[in-house]
């Protein structure tokens, strides 16, 4: 059959489309145009983005703790008193930050009873800040009149520093009680407040100058503490350049009431030989 056609020559079909009105014809390849033209107008593919959004952990920093705290040491002031219990009662905080926790110990009342549990004495209206407890307070026999007495310790101020604030409390046997002294808690304000071995007491501090120390000996004469040594040295840089270092000792002592010098030198030493 496709033999017997000649390209563009009317062929008399008998399908359904043939015989369809060519009115009806003609409206459907309207339709099938405008069908066409839409379909060509159709959004263009996108590719779906997937965003992922990722957010660090945050580090919940633990609450700060606060608790009631007391320490308690036992001991005999004089061979021939009864023995006593010191109960040190404060406050315990830990702080907490970012780099470091900060734990602080604050005494705020020290309460001594005796074998008996009887109140012998109550000091309270403390303020101190120190960074731990054991070792801040001691009994010792400061001014050596055979009875022990009282240091705590106000502030602790580090390694670093010589200068350690405290409180004093000497027993008076006449009063059968603890006295606040006034005159050593003012020396370490300055300076580092010990208890040598053979007595005296020992206050000594970092020198003003670049390097150095200062050391003050004191004994207890009619209630007073009376200095009765001194021993400096220092050392500083002189010059535009800083080309020599200068290297100072000071030593005196009091006998009799009088002082004497001991030492009382200077001597400088070139930086670079």
């Amino acid at each position: 059959m496709i033999k017997d056609i000649t390209i563009g020559q009317y062929y008399a079909g008998k399908s359904p489309l043939h015989r369809m009105d060519t009115r009806m014809k003609l409206v459907l390849t309207l339709v099938f145009m405008v069908v066409l033209a839409a379909c060509g107008r159709a959004t263009p593919y996108e590719p779906t983005t997937t965003i992922t959004t990722t957010t660090e952990a945050t580090t919940t920093l633990p609450q700060d703790e606060t608790r009631e705290i007391y320490h308690t040491v036992t001991a005999r002031v004089h061979p021939d008193m009864p023995e006593f219990t010191f109960t040190l009662r404060g406050v315990w905080t830990s702080r907490h930050s970012t780099f470091s926790t900060q734990d602080r110990t604050d005494i705020n009342s020290i309460e001594i009873r005796d074998e008996d549990n009887t109140l012998v004495q109550m000091i309270d209206g403390l303020e101190t800040h120190q960074s731990w407890m054991d070792g801040r307070f001691e009994l010792l026999d400061f001014n050596q009149d055979g009875y022990l007495d009282m240091q705590l310790v106000i502030l602790s101020t580090g390694v670093g520093s010589l200068s350690v604030p405290s409180y004093f409390w000497l027993w008076d046997n006449a009063q059968g009680m603890f006295m606040h002294n006034d005159q050593l808690h003012e020396i370490s304000q300055t300076f580092n407040v010990q208890l040598e071995d053979d007595g005296r007491v020992l206050a000594q501090a970092r020198a003003s100058a670049p390097g150095g120390t200062i050391r003050e000996w004191y004994v207890s004469e009619n209630g007073e503490f009376v200095q009765v040594e001194v021993h400096s040295y220092t050392m500083e840089w002189s010059g535009n350049d800083n080309d020599e270092v200068i290297h100072r000792v000071f030593h005196k002592q009091r006998r009799n009431g009088q002082w004497h010098i001991i030492e009382d030198r200077e001597e400088r030493h070139p930086l670079h030989d």
